[in-house]
Formats: structure tokens, C-alpha cells, sequence
């Protein structure tokens, strides 16, 4: 969020098919709140559903410097798989993969 990324939810998404994407939100309970840790529940502006653009590895780390094209299903939809990369490169390289998307090598 500090980057430019809107919040959708944080920890628990619900995940919604549709024909042609999968969408997220966040369960009502959950709309617009985000955990800092050592701070608390923090409100936050929210959006109320994003498309799922990518699937984000964080328990493998990536080790390609440029990795192939990974992709998992997700309801039926085939989406990009990344791998954590070493920070604190990995959040702005996010940030530009879903402005922007990535050339497949």
C-alpha cells in the first residue's frame, strides 16, 4: 500500500468465478482493516474486489534471476505464479509486474 497498491482484504480473501477471472474481496467483517503488527488493527481505504492478477509464493524463495513462467489454478482459472524474491526489491518489482505485466523469456 505504501507503493500505490489499494487494499482488497488482508489475511482472509474470499475468492469469487466468474467466466472469465477469478475475483477478490475481503469478508464483510474484515472490509477496509489491516494488521500492523506491534500496532494493531489499522483502518485503511479499501476497494471492494480486485481480479486475482498473480499468486505470491512466500514460503519459496526464487532463485531464477529471470524465472520462467510459472502459473497454478486458482477456481479453475490458470494464474501467474511468483516466488518471493530478496527484499526490498521483491515489493517494487511486484509493483511493476501488475502495472505492467512481464516479457516471458
Amino acid at each position: 500500500m505504501a507503493l500505490g497498491a489499494a487494499l482488497v482484504a488482508d489475511d482472509r480473501v474470499v475468492l469469487t468465478h466468474t467466466p472469465a477471472k477469478v475475483i477478490a474481496s475481503a469478508p464483510p467483517s474484515l472490509i477496509g482493516l489491516i494488521e500492523a503488527r506491534f500496532v494493531g488493527l489499522l483502518h485503511a481505504d479499501s476497494v471492494a474486489y480486485a481480479p486475482v492478477a498473480a499468486v505470491v509464493d512466500l514460503g519459496t524463495e526464487e532463485t531464477d534471476r529471470l524465472p520462467y513462467a510459472r502459473h497454478t489454478p486458482v477456481l479453475g482459472q490458470s494464474v501467474p505464479l511468483l516466488r518471493a524474491g530478496p527484499q526490498p526489491i521483491f515489493a517494487p518489482a511486484l509493483v511493476q509486474f501488475m502495472k505492467a505485466g512481464r516479457k516471458d523469456v
